[in-house]
């Protein structure tokens, strides 16, 4: 809160705008807290974890389901393609 801090007072404040805004990209799990260094006043943004949103968990279980349909009919291809060559699975 910048209310009450006078010019005399600003060598021991830092003030802090509310347009300050991140240009981080914003990562699934992760959240961007403001942070301020006291001793230089540089201002700045830090990406903590937290836990994912219930649509941030639905579409990592659509991909993981995706993924997971990929890789049995890449297996079910080299069980036919062995079947028919009679080679063994690499």
């Amino acid at each position: 809160d910048n209310a009450g801090i006078t010019p005399d007072k600003f060598e021991n404040f830092v003030i802090v705008s509310d347009l300050l805004v991140s240009l981080a990209e914003q990562q699934k799990g992760k959240k961007q807290v403001h942070c301020v260094n006291p001793k230089t006043k540089e201002q700045f943004w830090e990406q903590v974890d937290r836990p994912l949103t219930q649509d941030e968990e639905i579409l990592q279980l659509k991909q993981d389901k995706q993924m997971l349909q990929l890789a049995i009919t890449d297996l079910y291809e080299q069980i036919l393609a062995q079947s028919n060559t009679g080679k063994d699975v690499e």
